[in-house]
């Protein structure tokens, strides 16, 4: 190859739609801010000035700066030259783009690695998220720009040897996608502590070549910490996953289409983690009909006994297949575990799992005794439709957790946020609390309306932002969340502490989250209890199951 010119190639980079993002460690020190100037002084940029700052407020400054602007700044003399490799650092390929654009890009900034080894020292992160695969010019194929993209992010992994996050997220583009070269090198990296891909057709072929070795004392661990895989079954998998020893999150959804027959990777590869990850904190597992409860929860109960996900304190489940006495089965070991946090998704698309009752809950209280946060979710649910049964019989079953402090309901359980409420809409079901709304509102701690307060402050998804859900009306339905999480506390529920919180979660809001309420108890009439919502809407940036983000338990 022709040899190429690095300022060049930096110059060239700053063109390609690279985003550079530098995380701000630290605020810069006081003691590190330059000699202020005398009001009276007249102040003009200065170069001398700049280059007499410590070295840490430099950086800093550096790290604030887009791509373009690090490369400007650096090619202003000599001295400032070395800053440059801090454009490298921190790499993001962001929507909207093509397939053929990412393609492009990336393969000029493998070639701007290979040529510059500094520059790819410095890579410290990678971020591809594609937007859209279908926008192939004339006179290439898919096959041609799979191939481009796929050696392109090959040579970076290559070359970049201290890059510790990785995220291939091509979900957006509603296809599978197939990167054998970057498989097959993942599985020799040993640098990447996060790492997520999404919507993969794994390889098939890798395990019959490596067949699963037994675990060489001396060989380097890889140092997966935190590990999202949204992927179809293949042979990859138990070979990518045979040495989670440091694993601490774990998300694992198998793709349903398209699927291999008889394939049994998934369960090789939670058999590999419920050995071996001793230091798992959050395992989030999602496949609408791919996941054996009954295997799965052997193997979990095997983890337990064994002590080797003794760290194991927050699961999430997501699979359509679940039964009542699949339920059982799952849970059997569980009260030998240390197990705090649960999520189950109890409604795929409008269809309620198989014998969803109350008693789900109250069979879950025997097998994990030690809740402190459980979760009801949806996925997919375009409609709304309430909790089947008596809620009554759902506190009840509530109740028999003696040390829940949150509950969390999907919000479409309720209303649907970002739509009006129909007139004829289960009308019957929010009768009673229509008429205890003015209540609700008089509570000078509360704050539900739409008026610019603070419960709704910041929420913006994507039908708010297209016009599809005003602002009065998610404020009215905010009113009715409201509304019902105050009928729910005090006429079904009724948990005294160490219970405090009542969330509602929706994808299309902002960390997930369309509105918290804390509880709180007070003497009423005849000095009964009486349970109800306080203070204004809470907010959170996330969950512990979120792929993309997760927080820590709290």
């Amino acid at each position: 190859m022709e040899s190429m010119n690095v300022d060049d190639v930096s110059a060239s980079f700053s063109n390609l739609g690279v985003s550079s993002a530098i995380e701000n460690i630290q605020a810069i020190p006081q003691e590190f801010a330059p000699p202020s100037t005398s009001l009276g002084q007249e102040q003009h940029p200065s170069t001398a000035t700049f280059l007499s700052l410590p070295w840490l407020p430099k950086w800093h400054i550096y790290a604030h700066l887009h791509s373009r602007d690090c490369i400007a700044l650096s090619s202003t003399c000599r001295e400032m030259y070395s800053f440059n490799t801090l454009t490298y650092r921190h790499l993001q390929f962001l929507p909207p783009n093509s397939l053929f654009s990412l393609a492009r890009t990336v393969h000029r900034l493998a070639e701007v690695l290979a040529c510059s080894p500094h520059y790819a020292q410095a890579v410290r992160t990678l971020h591809i998220v594609g937007w859209n695969a279908a926008d192939i010019p004339d006179g290439c194929s898919h096959e041609m720009v799979y191939t481009c993209l796929d050696e392109g992010v090959t040579a970076i992994l290559e070359n970049a040897s201290h890059i510790y996050w990785l995220t291939l997220d091509f979900e957006l583009t509603k296809a599978i996608h197939y990167f054998p070269k970057t498989f097959a090198t993942l599985v020799r990296v040993r640098t990447i502590r996060t790492l997520r891909l999404a919507t993969f057709l794994a390889l098939t072929h890798i395990a019959e070549n490596n067949p699963l070795p037994e675990r060489n004392p001396d060989e380097a661990s890889p140092a997966y910490e935190q590990v999202s895989l949204r992927v179809c079954n293949g042979g990859w998998l138990p070979v990518m996953m045979r040495d989670p020893r440091n694993l601490r999150w774990f998300g694992f959804t198998v793709l349903v289409e398209p699927q291999i027959p008889g394939d049994t990777n998934w369960a090789m590869t939670l058999h590999r983690v419920t050995e071996a990850a001793t230091e798992l904190e959050t395992l989030v597992l999602e496949n609408g009909e791919g996941f054996d409860a009954v295997a799965l929860g052997l193997m979990l109960h095997s983890g337990f006994d064994r002590g080797v996900l003794r760290k194991l304190r927050s699961f999430s489940v997501n699979t359509n297949t679940l039964s009542l006495s699949s339920l059982r089965q799952l849970f059997c070991g569980f009260s030998r575990s240390s197990v705090t946090h649960l999520r189950i998704v109890i409604n795929h698309y409008g269809t309620w799992l198989r014998d969803i009752s109350p008693q789900y809950l109250s069979d879950l209280a025997k097998l994990v005794p030690d809740l402190e946060e459980i979760s009801l979710d949806q996925f997919g649910m375009l409609k709304v439709t309430p909790l089947p049964g008596d809620l009554t019989a759902w506190g009840e079953g509530f109740r028999a957790f003696r040390k829940l402090r949150r509950i969390v309901f999907a919000s479409m359980f309720v209303v649907d946020l970002c739509h009006p409420k129909p007139v004829d809409d289960d009308e019957g079901d929010y009768e009673e609390g229509e008429g205890e709304g003015t209540a609700v509102d008089e509570d000078p701690g509360m704050d539900v309306d739409g008026g610019g307060g603070e419960g709704d402050e910041g929420y913006e998804t994507e039908e708010l932002i297209n016009g599809g859900a005003p602002e009065d009306t998610l404020g009215s339905n905010l009113v009715v969340l409201a509304v019902w999480a105050d009928k729910f506390l005090d006429d079904h529920l009724r948990m005294l502490l160490p219970f405090a919180e009542i969330w509602f979660v929706d994808p299309r809001f902002p960390g997930r989250t369309a509105a918290g309420f804390n509880q709180k108890v007070m003497e009423g009439e005849g000095g009964r209890a009486e349970h109800m919502i306080y203070y204004p809407l809470l907010k959170r940036n996330g969950w512990w199951w979120d792929e993309r983000d997760p927080i820590p338990l709290d």
